[in-house]
């Protein structure tokens, strides 16, 4: 774990602990009011309090004192819509006196340094080292052509230098060649796969039985390709692996205790995440539209509005039907589970929470919802925005460079002669010819820049606060690492180019008119002999 991120966890500690003696005296303080003059109103805050002291003092580690809270959330359950005897009451006064004696003279817990180790370690940096372990001539020579895509790969005959190697560096992902491997080398990669902390694994097979795939399962492989197979494929893995460090999941916390939805945040943030937290409920709009949420973590109990109430209204909303809601609650009454995974919920975690349980649980439905989003917004082949989608994404760049006066240039880009390469070489591969496009551009654009498939071979760009000339450049760098790229079927090498048009916004200020100059252009690059940009 990061020091700044212990840091700030250890003086999260220290605050909680310096501040819950007067968290106790409040819910004391509401009580002895509630008591003088029972009202609904009053009763539903102190449930409040109670349940918030519960989860939250169970998440700092003060378990005594949330199992006493718990007991006092129960007993308030109870009288919702009545008065309590004189022998709940006595009961209350008693359990609030315990806590009150439990929060003498607390002192402060240290915070674990190596709490979010196997999360953490190979998560933070963007590392582009690829380890491969086999002994196929065809495919070494294969995985070479990994560099044009950034990919630094280091070859490992055996199991042996490659566990070296392991001790000195840790790469961003190891590809095994098991079809070259003795049994007892892949025993071995079983083995010392345990201990890779977290390092993805991806298997190269030459069969797909089940067998092989539970032997890849067994080594803890994530990913299972099978030969003969294109680099594209590879590099479609390897940007899968990457794609959560280079592009953060993005979760919002809803939580009106400050104190404990920083904790989460910390902890959702050291395992690589982005987070951003609200504490009133009823400014989650603004938080939605500005952070574009990949997943809500919320509380169950909030003021003002409930965490069923607030899931209820987001499923209203056609734009956040979809996004996943996980409830972070003390609530263990399975009824109330239920019912918040009825209106809207995706899961329900139970407070306190370990860290490892809350990251895995976060992470896993954060890639689901971007792995489904992809589906619905993006071309199956390319991966990259489809048609509809892009066209929507320069919509929306366009009204923001106005809105900030910037610059926005928007390029269309066509593989020349592609009729004819898939009459010559079939459309498989003209497919592979497409998808090496699209890698390019994704490997060599700013994380800013939007990509899309235009239709086709055509390819559009939107590049904000780019103007003409640094656009051109751009494009002009993407054509010589695009033609850098042989392609070659049955010993038959051929080169692929393409050609651009470009835009740009102002003067141009509708899409339609930056769709036409940049097709325009297009068209004028094509008639000068293609292989350029205009």
């Amino acid at each position: 774990m990061a020091k700044d991120a212990r840091a700030k966890l250890q003086q999260l500690f220290a605050d909680y602990a310096r501040n819950l003696p007067h968290k106790i005296a409040e819910i004391d303080t509401l009580w002895q009011q509630v008591k003088q003059h029972w009202d609904p109103e009053s009763w539903d805050q102190l449930h409040r309090l109670a349940h918030t002291l519960t989860g939250t003092a169970g998440t700092y580690g003060y378990q005594q004192i949330s199992d006493t809270a718990r007991t006092l959330v129960s007993v308030i359950k109870e009288y919702f819509d009545k008065v309590p005897n004189h022998k709940k009451i006595a009961e209350i006064e008693e359990i609030i006196e315990k806590l009150k004696q439990c929060a003498v003279d607390l002192t402060p817990l240290k915070v674990q340094s190596d709490l979010f180790l196997k999360f953490t370690e190979n998560n933070l940096l963007e590392n582009r080292l690829v380890y491969f372990l086999g002994r196929d001539k065809n495919l070494t020579q294969q995985l070479n052509h990994l560099r044009h895509f950034d990919y630094v790969v280091s070859l490992f005959p055996d199991t042996s230098t490659l566990q070296k190697a392991l001790h000195q560096n840790k790469p961003a992902t190891i590809i095994v060649d098991v079809s070259t491997l003795t049994e007892a080398e892949k025993t071995e990669v079983v083995q010392f796969s345990n201990k890779l902390l977290g390092i993805p694994i991806i298997v190269i097979s030459e069969e797909n039985s089940l067998q092989d795939h539970l032997e890849a399962a067994r080594m803890g492989s994530r990913f299972f390709l099978t030969k003969p197979l294109e680099i594209n494929q590879v590099v479609d893995k390897l940007n899968q692996i990457l794609d959560p460090i280079i592009n953060p999941y993005r979760i919002l916390i809803v939580e009106d205790a400050l104190g404990i939805a920083e904790y989460f945040a910390t902890i959702l943030q050291e395992a690589g995440m982005i987070s951003s937290v609200i504490t009133d409920p009823l400014n989650i709009n603004e938080s939605l539209i500005a952070f574009k949420p990949e997943l809500i973590l919320m509380d169950l109990y909030m003021p003002g509005i409930s965490g069923l109430e607030l899931a209820a209204v987001l499923r209203h909303q056609p734009s956040y039907a979809s996004i996943p809601i996980v409830f972070l609650s003390s609530e263990d009454d399975k009824t109330k589970q239920l019912e918040a995974m009825s209106l809207g919920g995706d899961d329900f975690i139970t407070k306190p929470v370990v860290p490892e349980y809350l990251i895995w649980s976060v992470r896993n439905r954060a890639e689901r919802y971007r792995v489904l989003r992809t589906l619905m917004l993006k071309d199956s082949l390319t991966g990259l925005f489809n048609h509809t989608n892009i066209l929507k994404q320069l919509e929306m760049e366009l009204l923001r460079a106005q809105r900030q006066k910037q610059i926005c240039s928007f390029v269309m880009l066509d593989i020349d002669h592609f009729k004819q390469i898939n009459d010559t070489y079939g459309h498989l591969v003209g497919d592979r010819v497409l998808k090496t496009l699209s890698l390019t551009l994704q490997q060599r654009l700013r994380r800013t820049d939007i990509i899309g498939r235009y239709g086709g071979e055509e390819f559009a760009l939107v590049l904000p606060g780019t103007p003409y000339e640094d656009a051109l450049k751009i494009c002009e760098n993407l054509k010589e690492k695009f033609i850098e790229l042989q392609r070659g079927i049955e010993k038959q090498q051929f080169l692929v180019t393409f050609s651009g048009g470009i835009a740009t916004a102002p003067p141009h200020k509708t899409t339609l008119e930056l769709i036409e100059r940049a097709d325009e252009a297009l068209y004028k690059a094509k008639h000068a002999g293609r292989n350029r940009v205009l």
